[in-house]
């Protein structure tokens, strides 16, 4: 069975590696712009050095009168190019000092953004270690019941490598957590457009929630105590929103579409299982909390 390797801070080993690489390729980037740097300073040097010879050349044409006059020109030419150099080399070390700072910021950026996936990727712990998003507040439409089926599940629930694909493989979807939740709802709409109907029009909100609920769920599932009562009441709540259980079925349906556009190869048959599983287990909980309230 396959998994997706992770680093001691909880970030895939695959995200880690390319921004190592990123990193590397900056400090690249930089030694090649000192490298040039150095390389127009010395142009620079020769050209002041040329001009020099060059104005030395026509004060000794000068001396030398009507003999000289054709060594002057000459001078004269070479004056010009020396200073067409100069010029030259100054924009030079404009752009290369631009390059730089632009280095020097991506840099910056980049190890940013790499503490901030680190703090993003959360393990099984963190779902105990502090406050969590409100699941709850996330009103659902009561259309007609659908004939969507929901994705089968083991009865016996998902195992510790269900689990393990589906924190590991969630990880990967953070980064674009955005995106996700764009996918979701239009595939979700797409496949039961009358549902649109029944959220407001501006969904920015509904799809941060969304994406809080279901890190909760993901993080929490090797914590099954603290999770089952959140998920119970979750049900509950949505029961009270005009759920009905024919809707998860068409939900699981457009969160397995949507894991599978953006993980592409790393939603291989074992992770896609383990969300079934998984994503049972959890819709089971909500049902049943529902049907006893």
């Amino acid at each position: 069975m396959s998994s997706l390797a992770m680093t001691s801070d909880g970030v895939p080993s695959t995200v880690q590696d390319t921004f190592d690489k990123t990193k590397q390729e900056i400090n690249d980037l930089q030694s090649q712009i000192e490298r040039v740097a150095g390389v127009a300073t010395q142009i620079s040097a020769i050209t002041r050095q040329t001009h020099l010879l060059a104005l030395n050349a026509t004060i000794e044409a000068a001396r030398a009168g009507d003999a000289g006059r054709g060594f002057a020109v000459v001078a004269g030419e070479v004056k010009v190019l020396a200073g067409q150099t100069a010029q030259a080399t100054e924009e030079i070390s404009q752009i290369l000092t631009t390059l730089n700072h632009h280095a020097d910021q991506l840099s910056i950026n980049s190890t940013k953004l790499a503490e901030h996936l680190t703090a993003s990727y959360g393990t099984a712990e963190s779902f105990v270690s502090g406050p969590q998003p409100d699941p709850y507040d996330m009103p659902v439409a009561d259309p007609a019941p659908m004939e969507y089926a929901e994705p089968p599940c083991d009865p016996a629930g998902p195992t510790e490598d269900h689990i393990r694909l589906v924190q590991e493989s969630f990880a990967l979807v953070l980064p674009i957590a955005d995106q996700a939740a764009e996918l979701f709802y239009n595939r979700l709409f797409e496949i039961a457009p009358e549902l649109r109907s029944m959220f407001p029009d501006d969904i920015t909100e509904q799809k941060k929630k969304l994406m809080a609920v279901l890190k909760l769920a993901v993080n929490g599932l090797k914590n099954p105590d603290k999770l089952i009562p959140v998920v119970q009441e979750l049900g509950v709540r949505h029961k009270n929103y005009g759920v009905v259980d024919d809707h998860y079925g068409i939900v699981g349906e457009a969160l397995l579409w949507t894991l599978e556009q953006g993980l592409g190869d790393a939603f291989s048959p074992e992770v896609h299982e383990a969300w079934v599983e998984v994503y049972g287990l959890l819709a089971t909980v909500m049902k049943e909390a529902a049907a006893s309230a």
